[in-house]
Formats: C-alpha cells, structure tokens, sequence
C-alpha cells in the first residue's frame, strides 16, 4: 500500500472514530437528544406527569410541572454543537419567540433568542420509585445538564390556559385568562402576517435549492 493510501485510511479511521465518540450506547448524538427534547418541550411535555415521563430519559435533573415563565415561541433550530472532550457538549438552540406566560398572563416579547444547552455523557438516569425520583446506574447516554423554562408551542399555550380556565374560581378569573389566549392567538397571527427574515421558521420556509 502506498504512502498515500495509508494516509487517506488513516483519515477516515479517525473520522469513524470521532463520529463513534460522539454517538452513545443507544446511537443518540447531543443534536438528536437536544432535538428531542425541544420537540417534546415545545407539546408540553414539561407540564404534566404523562409529559414528564417522556422526557426525564433526556434529563440529568428533576423535572417538575411547577414553573414561574413559560416560553412561547413559533419553532426552534440547532445552530452548532461542540464536543468537548469524551463526556461533555453544548448544542446552540435559535427559538422564535412570541413572549412568555407568568402567573397565568401573557407577555408579548418577539423576536431571536438563543439557549445553549449542557450536555454529559452520564451513565446515570433518573427513575421513579413509590412517586419519588431515584438516581439508578444505566448505560452511558447524552442528557441536559441543566434545568431549563418550558418553551411551548402557541397551540400549546392556549391549551395550557384554557386548563387554567376550568380550575378558575370565578367568571372575572375566566375572563382575564380569556383575554390572555386572545393575546396569544392575536400574536401568532400577526407572526404570519408579518414574518422575521431570520431565524427557524423563516429557514423552514426558505425555499429548498436546486
């Protein structure tokens, strides 16, 4: 073999080997796991039991359905990942935000944000037993280091207010909290009418090219 065929192989062995590290004992990536995770996030998997279970696979700490903002934005995007060293990434997230919801109000606060999120390769996972959250031994996968706000979808939101609406005491709280899905439907249609030239739904609805 000649000097220029062992130097390609030995690229491409080091290429194989990088992607290999990168990949865990269940061929998840920190990409894949942060997608995940932002798709369940954004159905509201972070607002309930059944949603808790689904998600806490993806999680180094405790998830709970008590949370003081929830984030509402229009669609998410991986921008880069770094991997550093053998057991630790961070994956950039682009959210098109609308606003957040506090204490059951919506807040309109359009526009680009940026979350990076923390990632280890944890041969460790959260399980229930008798109700409460035990750390259990489990092969080594990528999970989120760090706890996180919600970010929902808008359809989600209203759904999550309209929830509020039936534990309500009285008509004038079932009023306030109409008018706060109203807000949330007025600003997503006004998102439609009026899209920002960047970020990940103006990327999802560029045109693909030839």
């Amino acid at each position: 073999m000649t000097f220029r065929r062992l130097f390609f192989a030995f690229l491409l062995l080091g290429a194989t080997a990088v992607v290999a590290q990168t990949r865990d004992s269940s061929g998840r990536t920190p990409e894949s796991v942060v997608q995940r995770f932002c798709t369940l996030d954004q159905q509201g998997a972070m607002l309930d039991d059944a949603g808790l279970q689904r998600v806490r696979p993806l999680l180094l700490w405790v998830p709970t359905t008590k949370w003081l903002n929830l984030y509402v934005v229009r669609g998410s995007r991986i921008l880069e990942h770094k991997i550093e060293g053998s057991h630790d990434a961070t994956v950039t997230v682009e959210y098109e935000r609308l606003g957040r919801i506090k204490n059951g109000k919506f807040e309109s606060d359009r526009g680009i944000r940026r979350s990076v999120y923390d990632l280890q390769l944890s041969d460790q996972e959260w399980q229930v037993e008798n109700g409460e959250p035990v750390l259990k031994e489990s092969e080594p996968q990528w999970r989120l280091r760090h706890q996180t706000q919600p970010h929902l979808s808008p359809a989600v939101a209203v759904k999550y207010l309209q929830q509020l609406q039936t534990e309500a005491p009285d008509d004038e709280a079932r009023a306030e909290l109409q008018s706060q899905i109203q807000a949330i439907e007025d600003a997503e249609r006004i998102a439609t009418l009026t899209p920002l030239s960047s970020g990940p739904v103006a990327q999802l609805a560029k045109p693909a090219r030839k």
